[in-house]
């Protein structure tokens, strides 16, 4: 069985005004998209991700299953 390892791209996403903000850098990647709330950044980061995939011919140059996105985020705590 053969096993290989995915690219990954990280996002760190922070939340401002009751708004999402995700961004990825590094790795060759440099990706921002945002979201009112978290299902719709997680489906906002997937798009973004695909478009950023795709190459000059608008193909894709690899697919999101070869793709691991993670999403960091800081969880506020009360002061």
């Amino acid at each position: 069985m053969l096993y290989y390892m995915k690219d990954k791209i990280v996002f760190e996403v922070i939340y401002e005004d009751g708004h999402y903000t995700a961004t990825a850098s590094g790795n060759n990647y440099a990706i921002i998209t945002d979201g009112e709330n978290f299902e719709v950044l997680k489906k906002n980061i997937q798009e973004a991700v695909e478009l950023h995939l795709q190459g000059e011919n608008g193909l894709p140059s690899k697919s999101l299953s070869d793709i691991s996105l993670i999403a960091s985020f800081e969880i506020p705590t009360a002061a």
